[in-house]
C-alpha cells in the first residue's frame, strides 16, 4: 500500500509586500498589504552603528525613503509597524 502526504498549506501573512528598487541609490520604496501603517524606520550598518534615513513621505500603502550621503554597501532596514509587529530587511545602497 503506498502512502501519500497531502501536502499542507502553510500561509505566511507578510505585512511587507516589497522594498525596490533593492539594490537602489538610496532611494527605496516600502509597499504593505493588510492596510499597515508603519511608526518608525531605523537603519543600521553591517557593525550595529545606527544611520540617518533622510526624509520620508507616506502614501496609503507605501512609503518612499531616501538615505542621503551613505556609503555602498549592505544595511539592516528595521520597519516598526502599529500592529506592534517590528519587520526587518536588508537593503543594498550602490
Amino acid at each position: 500500500k503506498t502512502l501519500y502526504a497531502k501536502p499542507i498549506r502553510i500561509e505566511e501573512i507578510n505585512p511587507v509586500v516589497r522594498i525596490y528598487p533593492n539594490p537602489s541609490n538610496g532611494n527605496f520604496i516600502i509597499e504593505f498589504t493588510n492596510n499597515e501603517k508603519s511608526l518608525s524606520l531605523t537603519m543600521a550598518a553591517p557593525d550595529g552603528r545606527q544611520v540617518a534615513v533622510g526624509h520620508f513621505k507616506t502614501d496609503d500603502d507605501r512609503i518612499s525613503i531616501n538615505i542621503p550621503e551613505v556609503a555602498p554597501g549592505l544595511y539592516l532596514l528595521s520597519i516598526a509597524l502599529g500592529s506592534g509587529k517590528v519587520i526587518n530587511r536588508k537593503i543594498l545602497v550602490k
